[in-house]
């Protein structure tokens, strides 16, 4: 069960839906619990970029 909650979890992260409505979703009192049930896929993280990068990208 816990590896469904966890994958749920990161679905929803990973469509936008915010940690704050996923702790809803998932009956969890504190933000802190609902964090442990989310990750970034890999596929998600190739997609996120260097903040620093993009801003010395045009010096």
């Amino acid at each position: 069960m816990r590896h469904r909650r966890h994958s749920y979890g990161t679905h929803l992260h990973e469509a936008g839906v915010s940690l704050r409505v996923i702790q809803d979703i998932l009956g969890h009192r504190s933000v802190r619990t609902t964090q442990i049930y989310t990750h970034l896929t890999s596929a998600v993280r190739a997609t996120l970029t260097d903040p620093l990068n993009d801003l010395m990208s045009g010096l």
